[in-house]
């Protein structure tokens, strides 16, 4: 299967861990994987799709330059975000909601200028990271939903 370049599981009941061997598809464009229940961390192999232009979280996450779209929303993804997602700087929509990503959110995310959707709902963020996007940032934001989450306004 290392010719396929388009993967669609949206919609299924798979669980666990994603598999290390989804880097083995070198030739894959698009990769959706929402509404899954998928768990733990993302696979570090994901960078190496540097192909990839429209992606449904290692750090690694930041070698696909190309890509567009980011899905991956009702899963039970973990840890971190890591700040190479500012290096993604053709993306328009990040989709990361109803996971269970933790800690800060990262400043580098106003390096998206291209980014019109950013939902990173019903996870569990902290910090006051979100109003440092909002404060004095270029971002074209149509939608930006960051409900449900630990983040506290400084002010108060």
């Amino acid at each position: 299967m290392t010719a396929l370049i388009a993967l669609d599981i949206t919609g299924n009941n798979f669980n666990g861990s994603l598999p290390n061997l989804i880097g083995n598809l070198n030739k894959l464009g698009s990769l959706r994987i929402s509404a899954n229940h998928f768990t733990g961390n993302l696979p570090s192999s994901i960078g190496i799709l540097v192909k990839m232009n429209d992606f449904n979280l290692p750090s690694l996450i930041g070698n696909l330059t190309k890509l567009n779209y980011l899905y991956i929303q009702d899963n039970v993804f973990i840890g971190s975000l890591p700040s190479s997602i500012g290096n993604l700087t053709g993306l328009y929509e990040l989709d990361i909601s109803h996971n269970e990503f933790t800690g800060s959110f990262p400043f580098s995310i106003r390096k998206l200028n291209q980014l019109h959707f950013l939902d990173i709902s019903s996870n569990e963020f902290t910090g006051t990271g979100v109003f440092k996007i909002l404060d004095n940032s270029n971002l074209p934001l149509s939608i930006f939903n960051f409900g449900n989450n630990y983040f506290y306004d400084p002010s108060h």
